[in-house]
């Protein structure tokens, strides 16, 4: 059985999902995040596969680490200024990005997560 994920394209088999180290740490990266900020960040992944091929699940995994410690502290540092990134936060952020895209006002694929710093860095809570 060879899935195919709705958002990043990547296809792979159940089996090497589970066996391969860095899937299986970004899976597990992924599920920790509750509510909408889990499906959220897969979806913000995507963002930086390339048209013509596939994300591998060490890019996924490495992705997602470079995510994990703003995430986990709720802050980000963006220009030398920190900003509070709570995760209601990273879902409108995230939102704002998919919009960019889809307003054909972002480049893709990402190659950073510059973007995204500064669209938290612009955000303000409700």
């Amino acid at each position: 059985m060879r899935p195919r994920c709705p958002n990043c394209g990547t296809t792979v088999s159940l089996d090497a999902l589970v066996a391969h180290d860095a899937a299986r740490e970004a899976l597990a990266a992924a599920f920790r995040l509750s509510g909408p900020l889990g499906s959220m960040l897969v979806r913000y992944i995507a963002l930086f596969r390339p048209e013509s091929r596939e994300l591998t699940m060490d890019r996924v995994a490495r992705l997602l680490e470079e995510l994990l410690p703003a995430l986990q502290a709720q802050k980000i540092t963006r220009n030398g200024r920190i900003h509070d990134a709570p995760p209601d936060a990273w879902v409108w952020a995230i939102e704002q990005t998919i919009a960019a895209r889809d307003a054909g006002r972002l480049t893709i694929p990402l190659k950073n997560h510059g973007w995204l710093y500064e669209v938290i860095s612009n955000w303000r809570p409700q």
